[in-house]
């Protein structure tokens, strides 16, 4: 697992991400951070978060997927719901809805690897320890265990967000 410093989604657009990862409430807000900047960015990543059930509790742990195309770059975006409140200063970070998301979603990556000898690339950011409230440390640990089962056909990234 590699740690970047810059901007998530700068980075898919360059393409050195084929896959980025946020995470998103269960009410289909999508109204600060990552989830913002790429729901205006990109507005077919809120519209495919606006088909689940707004307030359904059955999301946690799972997400949805849509693939962008820039025009210079195709990437896909994964809206992983690790969170049912909206964020309020206190963590409401839901630790095992993420862990169960990181498997559900070991289960999938294969299917984006780009031949037998490719890996695909991932990038999270430091997801659920901005407005969620999240434990980074434990959250980081979480993502270094799924970077070493996915190792054989992914490389994965946190990318620690730079203003400058």
């Amino acid at each position: 697992m590699k740690i970047i410093h810059g901007n998530l989604i700068t980075l898919a657009e360059q393409g050195k991400f084929q896959i980025i990862v946020h995470g998103c409430n269960c009410f289909n807000t999508m109204g600060g951070g990552i989830a913002r900047q790429l729901a205006d960015k990109y507005p077919e990543v809120k519209e495919i978060d606006s088909r689940t059930i707004s307030g359904d509790r059955e999301k946690l742990g799972r997400c949805t997927m849509v693939k962008i195309n820039t025009g210079q770059v195709n990437f896909t975006v994964v809206n992983a719901y690790t969170q049912y409140e909206m964020s309020n200063t206190k963590d409401v970070f839901e630790y095992n809805s993420f862990e169960e998301f990181l498997f559900r979603f070991s289960q999938i990556l294969p299917n984006y690897t780009q031949g037998v000898l490719r890996k695909v690339n991932v990038g999270f950011p430091k997801i659920g320890a901005g407005l969620a409230g999240g434990d980074w440390g434990r959250i980081f640990k979480m993502i270094e265990k799924f970077s070493d089962e996915v190792k054989s056909y992914a490389n994965v990234g946190v990318v620690i967000y730079n203003q400058n």
